[in-house]
């Protein structure tokens, strides 16, 4: 069934503890705190339920914030049943429910093929990068998990956006961290989607032994003025705006406590909850890029 924003709106200031729901107004407070626990606007949580509905019948739309509130505080889950009044078993049995969903609309919300959207005629459609998430150490050991951004076992994921318009159009993972490069997953999967005549932006470490690949145009590759180097500079700080976005939800952000192979659902789940609220009005920033084939 179609809900309404409003509905969300008054059943997460519910669970927030505030009382007298239904004459509480969406002012700036009201949103901060509204946001604080689930990361997103009601708004977003009106378009996502609308999307997946249908593919969990058996559940209502409150357990979306059961999944927002897992997924963006992260905590206990002793805790968070005793905040929305349920059972542990009940708790994960519909928030996983409600992961899996959401999880499943990735080939629906980002697609490889906006990449050419208000594109002007650049060479590079897309900038692209790699972001680390922690796990708890696998047994046995392997030197393959270990992650250098903070030096524990972690999983990559390849993240890709569109120069124009900033919204998310690939994402590919889990990897290993230590075992697959950021360079060796582009060179595996993204790379033989390009076009012939088409690059992306990456950062520096796209590269093996100091040689780059001719696909892959680093910081001051193909940079011949200010301009040049600014446009290229922000549109690289714009993908890691994404990345910091990624882990604003706490499941992201800190180590992972449940099995590894759930993990790979849950990055996808926040990818499209991200890519959404892009649509929806909180887009990334601007930037005015060009380049020509050379």
């Amino acid at each position: 069934m179609i809900v309404k924003p409003k509905f969300f709106f008054q059943k997460g200031m519910e669970y927030i503890g505030k009382t007298y729901i239904l004459t509480l107004k969406y002012n700036d407070s009201n949103k901060r705190q509204f946001h604080s626990f689930f990361k997103i606007d009601p708004f977003t949580c009106g378009t996502i339920w609308n999307k997946i509905y249908k593919l969990v019948p058996d559940l209502f739309y409150y357990h979306l914030l059961w999944a927002l509130l897992f997924m963006k505080l992260y905590s206990s889950e002793a805790l968070l049943c005793k905040q929305v009044g349920t059972t542990e078993k009940t708790y994960r049995e519909k928030v996983w429910k409600i992961i899996a969903a959401i999880s499943s609309l990735k080939p629906k919300i980002i697609k490889l093929e906006n990449r050419f959207k208000m594109q002007n005629g650049s060479c590079c459609l897309m900038s692209v990068d790699g972001t680390d998430f922690r796990i708890r150490e696998p047994k046995p050991f392997w030197s393959g998990w270990y992650s250098h951004k903070f030096r524990g076992p972690g999983l990559r994921y390849e993240v890709a956006l569109c120069i124009q318009t900033g919204h998310i159009v690939w994402t590919n993972g889990p990897f290993a961290a230590g075992h697959w490069s950021d360079l060796k997953i582009f060179r595996t999967w993204l790379k033989h989607y390009l076009l012939p005549d088409k690059r992306v932006e990456t950062d520096g470490g796209y590269a093996v032994f100091g040689r780059k690949d001719d696909k892959c145009d680093r910081p001051h590759d193909y940079c011949y003025t200010m301009d040049q180097y600014y446009a290229k500079t922000n549109v690289r700080a714009r993908q890691e705006t994404v990345n910091r976005r990624f882990k604003e939800f706490n499941i992201l952000h800190d180590v992972f406590r449940h099995k590894k192979e759930k993990h790979g659902i849950v990055f996808d789940a926040i990818a499209v909850i991200t890519q959404l609220t892009i649509e929806n009005g909180n887009k990334l920033y601007d930037v005015h890029y060009r380049t020509y084939n050379v």
